[in-house]
């Protein structure tokens, strides 16, 4: 069954009994499927990956359903969900640009996505020791495939700083060289 990336969302002022809080107001497939996430502080209750390829596409954090700003997400134990930059779905464009980002928020990037890594293999050895539906490992599956893929592409663009800045300083040592042979 083909669902929509961002299904029709009901209207902010639309009354909470009105929303069936069984499904994700944003694939519009049962909670029950996959693991669930939910928003600080409004509660508001999605899959986990749905809700953070939603946040992770638009510029503010606001809920889905109550336009709230989100502090955070919280998996189903109520432990904050590390968010990492989509340095996947970017790195081609910042690089293009020869935009430079902080090292140490680079360094953090891949911090969290070894750490996402570690608790998302622990959570999937224990769905496969819980029995839990193909539907709820496979969701896992794909958010540590994405995890994989961030890394490497904020490794790539880690390398990209290195190598900007290395010439950045030959260009500085060339011209204060060229500036002292001016000056004799």
């Amino acid at each position: 069954m083909s669902t929509p990336i961002f299904a029709e969302f009901p209207s902010a002022n639309q009354q909470s009994d009105d929303i069936n809080v069984d499904t994700c107001r944003i694939c519009l497939e049962l909670l029950s499927m996959k693991r669930t996430a939910s928003h600080i502080p409004c509660n508001h209750k999605f899959h986990r990956t749905c809700v953070l390829k939603w946040l992770e596409s638009k510029n503010d954090m606001k809920c889905v359903l109550c336009n709230a700003s989100v502090s955070g997400t919280v998996d189903e134990g109520g432990t904050r969900i590390a968010r990492t930059y989509p340095f996947e779905l970017r790195n081609d464009e910042l690089m293009e640009k020869g935009t430079i980002c902080p090292v140490d928020h680079v360094q953090a990037n891949i911090t969290n996505c070894g750490y996402l890594t570690l608790g998302l293999n622990k959570e999937r050895n224990q769905a496969v020791k819980e029995s839990k539906n193909q539907e709820w490992i496979d969701d896992i599956e794909q958010e540590l495939e994405k995890i994989r893929r961030r890394s490497e592409a904020a490794e790539e663009y880690f390398q990209f700083i290195l190598e900007k800045k290395d010439e950045d300083d030959e260009d500085k040592s060339d011209s204060e060289e060229s500036t002292l042979e001016e000056e004799d």
